[in-house]
């Protein structure tokens, strides 16, 4: 359990220009050399420094992206010496990685020299050092919704080895990070799970004016680091005793008898779920999968691992349970293991579990391009390495290790800091080149080039088309053969079917005994403090109790908020950005703050709730707002990191738009279409829409792939509604409105001070306005503002 804090001396702390950042790794010394035999020291990714090239895709303006849903988040940064990095990743409000960056490459030459390089930006060179540079800049592309996968930002560097010698060499290293818009629901071999996808790819080519004296001994060595921080596990509080938090953990999907349980489960490199010591070991060999065939990395004590529990089968096809639902996953085989087992082999006994059929998931092969002949060796610390290890050289430092059977393990993670692993892949030059010359093997690609010599670690593989067999959707034609598509995924968040109430109305928490007032499964109740509590800066603070009613829930928890226009909530995440998408949320502290507004002067650290299961008393979060707020004023929403598949509702980040009048929006001056939905007194509720008369009418109609037709629609007038936002106004008594009686084509035109009177029901004569919200949704309107206020309503008639 995390320690007790202070959530409202965190809100001090985090307002605008003053928020924290997660601490910086501690150095762990390893060896490494350069290509002249000297050690070379490497960056480290805990304060990643450079140029923010771009980001994602802004929406017009901030309120408009809160009609939006989740969307990626991330700062790609050019480094002084570790490529592109990929900074404080993040998917709605689940952190997924503080940098991504690759802080060092390895090339042998024809000669077999290993030259250590640092990818930089600018060119840079010296006596018997490389000479490395940006091809160009860095390039930004914002995510095609048209397309299954995009790239979100790319670079490519050029590196000479051995300049104006014979032996010189030149290789091009490209990076890509591609993120998947869409949601997949069969992530996983149960075929029950949901994610989202991404790609940290690292491509490697000779050129084509370079092939000559390509020989046995041209190899390229590329070290990724992944500083993965899922849910801001390293910020959580590290326990008196037990596991730290922000585990990781080796996993061979492989069928093993035990476990706590008595169920079938899945080997292990760690213990109950956590690595506690430092290590390597060998991952692929010359493009076979080894022993261990994924990473997890969670926010929990230990990462969950997958299996089957006698007599619980969860999925459709009666097999497996998915492993770790809040993790961040990264697999480079599946069911590679193809030992006997009772008469069948590991790989078609895990296939049928898990789905159904000897070969419904995967053929055991590595999720690498066809043909390569990659080696990989994966190396993990709670510090980050001061020098550029060779990690194979590492994984062989235990006897053994080599083989798969256990990994080099050398010293204990530090508690309480999320650890650092190293994916180190290399290939030699002459291992695919044959192959995309003289077959249909795919060469690489990057840099809109194809190359036929070189290799891609982590790469896009598209769907495989295989007639008549059950695949991939929509097209139950294609399959990925090996289990997946090269990628890392994770669950987004989940949200909870929230009630408004109090918490006080409920007598128990977890356990509840018979006859005691509790929540239902999988709903949370959600209790503001009203009135709002004025501090000394004159901002207003608001409390919230929440409490869930699932057993098995776990946090950490997210407050989503949507304020009314006019009232800005100062408090939210550090990390949310309006670009992105989404309702903004605010951290959920632990249990039973009896905080006032004086804490605010005191300053304490800020954890977010502790992953555990149950809750005794409720959960606490705090907003702060720069005006007061009403219960009319703003929709709140919990999310948290998911629990499981079962009844799992994705949080998209879309909340109900205020009721209250704060909601009253000052109108740009001028006229704007829109269609009333509903009256009440003085105020109207409308949608506002994009309109076209004429000409551009039916060059928008045309635009939008539109058939015009003969009729009005698209030849005399054309709208647009891209946004679902309801917006209100308020009509003074002095505007006026003009309006068709009964559809008819005699237009009446009265004061808005009968605005009232009209929209009572029952009432004779006029019966537009009393029937608006029957038809008055498709006859549009022109509200005319002048100040910011509603002069006239004028209906457009539609013959």
């Amino acid at each position: 359990m995390a320690a007790a804090v202070n959530p409202f001396s965190w809100v001090r702390a985090h307002l605008p220009g003053g928020h924290s950042s997660p601490p910086a790794l501690a150095s762990a010394g390893a060896d490494g050399t350069a290509g002249n035999g000297s050690k070379m020291a490497i960056s480290t990714a805990g304060d990643v420094k450079g140029r923010v090239v771009c980001r994602p895709s802004a929406a017009a303006d901030a309120e408009a992206a809160l009609d939006q849903p989740d969307g990626w988040d991330y700062a790609p940064v050019v480094t002084a010496d570790a490529g592109l990095a990929l900074t404080k990743l993040r998917y709605g409000p689940r952190l997924l990685a503080d940098a991504i960056d690759v802080p060092y490459v390895r090339i042998t030459d024809r000669q077999g020299q290993v030259h250590t390089v640092h990818l930089t930006p600018a060119p840079a060179s010296g006596p018997n050092l490389p000479r490395v540079s940006l091809e160009g800049e860095a390039e930004c592309r914002s995510a095609d919704k048209a397309a299954d996968q995009a790239i979100g930002v790319s670079a490519t560097y050029r590196v000479i080895v051995n300049e104006h010698t014979p032996q010189e060499l030149t290789v091009l290293i490209g990076q890509s990070y591609r993120f998947d818009p869409h949601l997949d629901t069969e992530c996983e071999p149960t075929v029950t799970a949901q994610c989202i996808r991404f790609w940290p790819t690292v491509s490697w080519a000779i050129p084509d004016d370079d092939f000559a004296g390509i020989n046995e001994k041209v190899a390229v060595d590329i070290v990724e680091r992944f500083r993965l921080n899922p849910d801001e596990g390293s910020r959580i509080a590290a326990p008196a005793s037990g596991p730290a938090y922000s585990s990781l953990d080796l996993i061979r999907d492989a069928p093993t008898v035990g476990g706590t349980d008595d169920g079938l489960h899945v080997a292990e490199l760690g213990n109950k779920g956590q690595l506690r010591q430092a290590g390597a070991t060998k991952i692929l060999n010359e493009g076979v999968g080894g022993h261990w065939e994924n990473i997890h990395q969670t926010a929990r004590q230990g990462v969950e691992l997958p299996g089957i529990t006698p007599g619980v089968a969860p999925s459709k096809y009666g097999g497996g349970t998915a492993g770790c639902p809040e993790c961040v996953h990264a697999h480079w085989t599946w069911f590679a293991d193809d030992t006997h087992i009772a008469g069948t082999t590991a790989r078609d006994l895990a296939n049928s579990l898990s789905c159904g059929l000897p070969n419904c998931w995967s053929d055991g092969a590595p999720q690498i391009l066809d043909g390569s002949k990659q080696t990989v060796c994966l190396g993990w610390d709670t510090g980050e390495a001061a020098t550029a290890v060779d990690w194979c050289a590492a994984a062989e430092q235990t006897p053994g290790a080599t083989t798969g059977d256990h990994a080099a393990l050398t010293r204990p993670l530090v508690r309480s800091k999320a650890p650092v692993f190293y994916y180190d892949a290399r290939s030699k030059a002459l291992d695919r080149r044959d192959l995309v010359q003289r077959t249909k093997v795919d060469p690489v690609h990057f840099n809109g080039t194809d190359y036929s010599i070189g290799d891609t670690y982590w790469p896009y593989l598209p769907p495989v088309y295989l007639p008549g067999v059950t695949g991939v959707p929509p097209n139950p034609d294609t399959v990925h053969p090996h289990g997946g598509n090269g990628s890392f995924f994770f669950a987004p968040a989940r949200k909870f079917t929230s009630v408004v109430s109090s918490v006080a109305e409920v007598t128990c928490y977890i356990p509840c005994a018979p006859g005691d007032v509790s929540i239902a499964p999988h709903r949370a109740m959600i209790d503001p403090h009203y009135p709002a509590t004025q501090t000394p800066e004159g901002k207003w603070m608001l409390k919230v109790d929440l409490a869930t009613g699932d057993p098995n829930d776990r946090g950490p928890y997210y407050l989503r908020v949507r304020p009314a226009v006019g009232l800005t909530l100062l408090n939210a995440d550090p990390l949310y950005r309006p670009q992105a998408g989404g309702a903004p949320w605010v951290g959920v502290y632990d249990e039973g703050s009896s905080a006032t507004a004086a804490d605010l002067n005191q300053a304490t650290s800020w954890h977010p709730v502790a992953a555990k299961e149950g809750h005794s008393k409720p959960l606490t979060a705090v907003l702060l707002f720069d005006k007061e707020p009403t219960a009319q004023d703003m929709t709140l929403q919990l999310d948290a990191a998911p629990d499981g598949v079962e009844q799992y509702q994705r949080s998209d980040g879309i909340l109900p738009a205020p009721t209250g009048a704060a909601n009253n929006e000052a109108l740009a001056d001028g006229q704007t279409h829109a269609f009333i939905t509903s009256v009440k007194g003085q105020d109207i509720t409308y949608d506002q829409v994009s309109w076209f008369n004429g000409a551009d009418a039916l060059q928008a109609c045309l635009q939008d792939n539109m058939d015009p037709g003969d009729g009005a629609w698209c030849n005399d007038f054309y709208f647009r509604n891209t946004n679902p936002k309801l917006r209100t106004a308020t009509v003074p008594a002095d505007a006026s409105i003009t309006y068709y009686p009964d559809l008819s084509k005699e237009a009446v035109t009265i004061a808005a001070a009968d605005l009232k009177a009209l929209n009572e029901p029952g009432r004779d004569g006029p019966a537009t306005l009393p029937a608006i919200g029957e038809w008055g949704t498709s006859w549009p309107w022109i509200i005319t503002a002048k100040n910011g206020k509603v002069t006239a309503l004028k209906q457009i008639y539609i013959s």
